[in-house]
């Protein structure tokens, strides 16, 4: 059975986080990471197509994304799978939170979201604010986990403070809908031009 996607869009909006963690990588890695911002997918591809057997951890997270998109490559949840086990397991933040989406969805890897759980989890300490969102994805829908939405609320509220744009669009849903708080269509509509203004 296929579980919903527990982070709606695994690796777009991560951009800030990418822009200050990775400010001065070497040549490759910024090139690569400023096309992947870009959304200029083709030409990441082309860039990182003899790159596959790369321990580099961002690198990784960029192939596993390539994979899973199918962009330049077949597409093939297997091999993005494996790249973003490699990355997770060198401690790269995006990495864990797109290993962490992995587990929980039916795609022909494993599905276990005490893994899922884990690797979102350990992807939020390591500095990752999307993936509060995804975490709050996790607990609106109750996967893996009692089904919470004044908690899923509380987690949208924190990463939209730290600046995340689709949180801010769930928090203003969750405010015009009454979803885990009270209805306040004033704060709906604060934080949806929020999000737009970002």
């Amino acid at each position: 059975m296929r579980q919903k996607n527990p982070g709606s869009n695994i690796f777009v909006d991560s951009r800030n986080f990418l822009r200050l963690k990775y400010f001065g990588m070497e040549n490759l890695n910024k090139i690569a990471f400023e096309l992947y911002i870009s959304k200029q997918y083709e030409e990441l591809g082309k860039l990182l197509t003899n790159q596959e057997d790369s321990n580099d951890a961002e690198i990784q997270f960029l192939l596993g994304s390539l994979f899973d998109l199918g962009i330049d490559r077949k597409k093939d949840s297997v091999k993005a799978f494996y790249y973003f086990y490699k990355s997770a397991h060198k401690g790269n933040p995006l990495g864990e939170r797109a290993l962490g989406i992995y587990y929980f969805l039916d795609n022909g890897t494993e599905i276990s979201q005490e893994k899922g759980l884990y690797w979102v989890n350990k992807s939020i300490d390591d500095g990752c604010v999307r993936a509060i969102c995804t975490l709050a994805h996790i607990y609106m829908n109750g996967l893996g986990v009692s089904k919470d939405e004044k908690h899923a609320f509380e987690l949208y509220l924190k990463a939209a403070s730290l600046g995340d744009t689709h949180a801010m669009e769930h928090v203003s849903e969750c405010y015009q809908k009454g979803i885990g708080t009270d209805i306040d269509l004033s704060k709906s509509k604060e934080y949806l031009e929020a999000s737009k203004a970002k």
